[in-house]
């Protein structure tokens, strides 16, 4: 009778207290499935562990979400977990996964260790992933067309993520003062151009450190932006930490008229930072450009023209640095005023023109017979051209010598 009233008083007690549990209208997944302890906004009568092995979903991908419809998660755990209650706060559950972007300096690290040498970042694809206690290794090194590659590794809660990174182990310079990298890389490239940092470059993805989460709604540099103001030192809330020296590597073209310098910010013997710096190129030069519209077929002369300093970095232009080289020459094109004159719309005028008057002359092996002649073709050097004589209007053919001369070959009426 003892066990029968202790058995009937246990029975009670479950059924007057049943184990409950209310889910969120939203929530983060914090691993690789979303588990109804992801889910739960309350819960009591049932352990966290039963919780967290009870598994909803794949999580969504770093920095993405999407939404679970919270009656069949309502349904599924009460079939499943016997006595539980299921409380619903809305029909559909937004679930989404938290994002750490990849430190750069972790990257160039496990690099420069595995190659012994200097080593800067050119080129990372974002990555992200959905922990921030992660581990980077690397799997491989190549090159191709001389420039050079690793595949990346990088571990993290039992899920490998693998990304190429560009990488260079040239070092052209070292300095302590960012507005000394053009000087550098001018040095290096043996060509006086004039460099302007980008301000809020884009120094890395996201951000510089692993516990930086999803940070689209950040400001004043707290996305790992960079910039440069008036002292020439770089100003950020995400560089906190002081650097002694910057090395410098080899640039590189990222599109027209903007290259890439990669830096290493270096403290106590160590790369604390590892960026990329985006200059905009210019070279300034002379050039000629029309001082009033010149129209096609026009022989240009020196009044037509003017020199003009401009940018020509990067410029596909054949553009002239000297107005003698193109005073003389007839216009194949059409130039507004202002308009940089390329040496491809231009052409020396003919040696000999229309309706020119002429010394002809025909050899014979004991004498030779000259007279005057009309120019009936525009012509140059060594070009045969028909020329009618002054005199009775024959039509003659004949190749045009230095002078201009014509040596004559032919005739007839």
């Amino acid at each position: 009778m003892r066990n029968l009233a202790f058995a009937m008083i246990v029975v009670l007690g479950v059924v007057s207290f049943p184990s409950t549990l209310t889910l969120k209208s939203s929530a983060i997944a914090s691993g690789r499935y979303v588990t109804l302890y992801d889910l739960a906004a309350t819960f009591n009568g049932i352990s966290v562990r039963v919780l967290k092995n009870f598994k909803v979903a794949f999580s969504p991908q770093p920095g993405t979400y999407y939404t679970i419809d919270a009656k069949s998660v309502k349904a599924r755990a009460e079939n499943e977990i016997k006595w539980l209650d299921v409380l619903l706060t809305s029909n559909k559950i937004k679930v989404s996964s938290r994002s750490f972007t990849i430190n750069l300096v972790k990257v160039q690290q496990a690099l420069a260790s595995k190659l012994s040498t200097n080593v800067f970042i050119m080129d990372f694809p974002t990555v992200k992933i959905a922990e921030s206690d992660y581990t980077v290794n690397i799997k491989s090194i190549s090159e191709i067309d001389g420039k050079k590659f690793a595949l990346v590794e990088i571990k993290a809660n039992g899920m490998n993520t693998y990304a190429n990174v560009g990488f260079e182990t040239d070092l052209i310079g070292r300095t302590n003062d960012i507005k000394k990298i053009p000087e550098i890389v001018n040095s290096s490239l043996k060509k006086k151009f004039s460099l302007s940092l980008i301000n809020n470059v884009k120094a890395v993805p996201e951000a510089f450190s692993d516990n930086a989460s999803d940070q689209k709604n950040s400001k004043d540099g707290a996305d790992g932006t960079l910039s440069s103001t008036g002292d020439g030192k770089l100003h950020s809330s995400s560089l906190q930490n002081d650097f002694e020296f910057i090395d410098v590597g080899k640039p590189f073209i990222l599109s027209k008229n903007i290259i890439g310098v990669p830096v290493n910010f270096i403290s106590s013997s160590k790369v604390v930072r590892s960026v990329v710096l985006k200059y905009t190129v210019h070279e300034y030069k002379e050039v000629v450009v029309a001082a009033n519209r010149i129209e096609y077929g026009q022989k240009i002369t020196r009044n037509s023209l003017k020199l003009k300093k401009l940018d020509v970095y990067a410029t596909t232009t054949a553009y002239a640095t000297s107005i003698k080289e193109c005073a003389g020459k007839i216009a194949l094109w059409s130039f507004l005023n202002g308009q940089v004159v390329s040496m491809q719309g231009l052409k020396s005028p003919p040696d000999v023109v229309v309706g020119q008057i002429l010394i002809a002359y025909i050899s014979y092996p004991t004498m030779m017979v000259t007279t005057f002649v009309r120019v009936m073709q525009n012509g140059n050097m060594g070009q045969v051209i028909p020329v009618r004589n002054i005199e009775n209007g024959y039509m003659m053919y004949g190749t045009i010598e230095k002078g201009p001369k014509i040596r004559i070959y032919s005739g007839g009426e």
